[in-house]
């Protein structure tokens, strides 16, 4: 079953289903709490967001697959967005980036979960006047080389309580 998320709504989930954003994508909150046991997770390929505005994301699991070359949630032309209790992992760079030409403003990640990805997170705008507001907080980064998180721009930043944690490698003799 499709789903086509255009105008303003709000997604609540009541049976295992596929979600796909439209090209107009405001005031749009995905509730992955309200899901059956399982929750919703997206693998396959990456997320792309482009030009998102007023948007509340909770409780997804995103799975790229590090086959596609891609991170596993990307964007640009992000306003207004939160992400909560959301997990995002083998990316084959990120895990989760909002960063490009384009504005990235008033954004909160929090309570997440970052992991096997090469890289954890970049935030901010090639054009660095187009970044502010952005708050990246009490997530944790699991076996991730580097960005956790990596914040680019010069308007106002919070990195608040974060964990990074890589486990050694084992070799097999």
């Amino acid at each position: 079953i499709g789903v086509r998320l255009v105008g303003s709504e709000m997604c609540i989930r009541d049976r295992n289903t596929h979600i796909g954003l439209g090209s107009k994508n405001s005031h749009l909150t995905i509730a992955g709490q309200t899901a059956p046991a399982g929750g919703i997770t997206i693998t396959g390929d990456r997320l792309y967001m482009k030009n998102l505005d007023n948007t509340i994301m909770r409780y997804i699991r995103f799975r790229a697959g590090k086959d596609h070359n891609n991170d596993s949630v990307s964007g640009s032309g992000v306003r207004n967005f939160i992400a909560d209790h959301v997990s995002a992992g083998f990316g084959a760079d990120e895990a989760f980036s909002l960063y490009g030409d384009d504005i990235v403003k008033n954004i909160t990640i929090q309570r997440s979960l970052f992991a096997e990805s090469k890289t954890g997170m970049i935030m901010g705008s090639q054009d660095k006047e187009l970044a502010d507001n952005i708050s990246v907080n009490s997530n944790l980064f699991y076996n991730i080389r580097h960005r956790f998180p990596n914040i680019v721009g010069d308007g106002h930043f919070e990195a608040v309580s974060y964990t990074h944690l890589t486990l050694p490698t084992k070799r097999i003799v």
